[in-house]
């Protein structure tokens, strides 16, 4: 009996060494589902990145604009057989243009456009699609007012009344001569009532024939 426990004791610790194994084993499994690999991380990155990317040209060039769009289907035609990218033709304000390529800078756009003009399409320019719709400002012209005194054929006269005119204190005068009179003026106003004012000391000093030119 004695050599009986010997057996009984490996067998037990035997059982126990496996048991063990099983357990970690167990324990550090991991489903393949829940795993998450960086080539999956890039992926996702690179769609997010391409997203954001603008498509749209900010230039191109334009050859030729008619009001006749067969005459303009045919400048297109001749573009289309060079390679310079794409070929329109758009109704803008009543024209049919021709404009070519789809351009990104306008260094690149003026390059093409140097070429094609030695190709005979002398007035090319290059157009600023994101401009191009935007409406410019009209230029205010603001109204000068001059006080005209005398309008004479005779030039010595004119000259002549200048000179008193100076001395009277009228440093700014004019002498213009217009369909062969000529004409004395003082002044330079913005403001038609200073212009009045001004006015009317001169007929006070004698020059009641004058009045206020307007340009």
């Amino acid at each position: 009996m004695r050599k009986i426990y010997p057996i009984f004791i490996f067998l037990f610790l035997l059982c126990c060494s496996s048991t063990e194994k099983t357990t970690t084993r167990t324990t550090s499994f991991v489903p393949p589902s829940q795993k998450k690999t960086k080539s999956s991380e890039v992926k996702i990155k690179t769609s997010n990145k391409n997203k954001s990317k603008k498509t749209e040209s900010n230039y191109r060039i334009q050859i030729f604009a008619s009001s006749s769009f067969e005459i303009a289907s045919k400048e297109k035609e001749k573009a289309e057989g060079l390679d310079v990218g794409n070929v329109y033709i758009e109704n803008i304000d009543g024209l049919w243009k021709v404009r070519v390529g789809d351009f990104f800078n306008r260094e690149e756009a003026q390059k093409v456009r140097n070429f094609l003009s030695g190709l005979g399409w002398k007035g090319a320019w290059v157009v600023d699609l994101k401009n191009e719709g935007r409406s410019k400002q009209p230029k205010i012209i603001k109204k000068i007012y001059q006080i005209q005194i005398l309008a004479s054929n005779d030039k010595s006269e004119a000259e002549e009344l200048q000179k008193n005119l100076k001395i009277l204190g009228f440093k700014e005068s004019y002498l213009v001569v217009e369909n062969g009179i000529w004409k004395v003026r003082i002044g330079r106003f913005t403001n038609k009532t200073e212009a009045e004012r001004e006015l009317k000391k001169i007929r006070e000093l004698g020059f009641e024939d004058s009045w206020i030119y307007e340009k």
